[in-house]
């Protein structure tokens, strides 16, 4: 199995103690937070959360967990965290289990006790998913090499007036788009009419169609 990004030290104990403090509440929020999951959500939690390792500060991936377990932002960003630690430090270090896992991170002061027997539950459930997580980490790092990744995308409605003789005379709403990337200094504003974003639309998914095309074709041709 290979090794994801991040194992960051020979033991995972050494990783998780060289988390930065400002991180800890945030990640031990989280933790105290996997008990009002439903089970049977957890899946679709660590799908997520796996996407939130991928694409770090997109606030799509956080704005699903939000409106899905009726959370506010704030604790959903926490789970994201906390689930996300999980996957990819027992994906990186492949010789520890799901106990030993929450064992080590109990003793960071990073798992409340009453949250200890759901989160060594879903630990579990993260462990019988090793492989398919490494692959999610090690494809998200693929499609992000060579240029900039996208890390943030905010939308606005923007509505323009002129004015005659003291009274509006035309009105014109405006999308206002920004795209922020993972390189310094490469973010980009733009305006966008109401036809340019049906044409924006219409090749984003035409493009998403193709990437859904070549993925069918490519699980015909690699290795099981």
């Amino acid at each position: 199995m290979p090794e994801a990004r991040y194992r960051l030290r020979s033991a995972l104990l050494e990783s998780l103690a060289e988390i930065p403090s400002e991180v800890r509440p945030v990640l031990r929020r989280g933790f105290g937070l996997l008990p009002s999951l439903p089970r049977d959500k957890w899946d679709q939690v660590i799908e997520w959360a796996v996407e939130s390792l991928n694409e770090p500060g997109l606030d799509n991936t956080l704005e699903l967990i939000r409106e899905h377990f009726g959370l506010s932002l704030e604790d959903a960003n926490a789970i994201a965290n906390s689930v996300g630690l999980m996957s990819a430090m027992l994906s990186a270090y492949p010789e520890e289990s799901a106990s030993s896992f929450v064992d080590k991170a109990s003793t960071q002061e990073l798992i409340p006790g009453e949250a200890r027997d759901v989160t060594t539950k879903l630990a579990e459930h993260v462990v019988s998913q090793r492989g398919a997580i490494v692959a999610a980490i090690d494809k998200g790092e693929l499609a992000s090499e060579v240029l900039p990744s996208l890390r943030r995308l905010a939308v606005t409605v923007d509505v323009r007036f002129k004015f005659e003789e003291g009274h509006p005379s035309i009105v014109a709403p405006v999308v206002v788009l920004n795209l922020d990337t993972d390189a310094e200094g490469q973010v980009l504003w733009m305006q966008l009419t109401k036809v340019q974003v049906n044409r924006f639309v219409d090749k984003l998914l035409e493009a998403k169609k193709r990437i859904e095309e070549i993925e069918s074709w490519l699980r015909g041709k690699m290795p099981s």
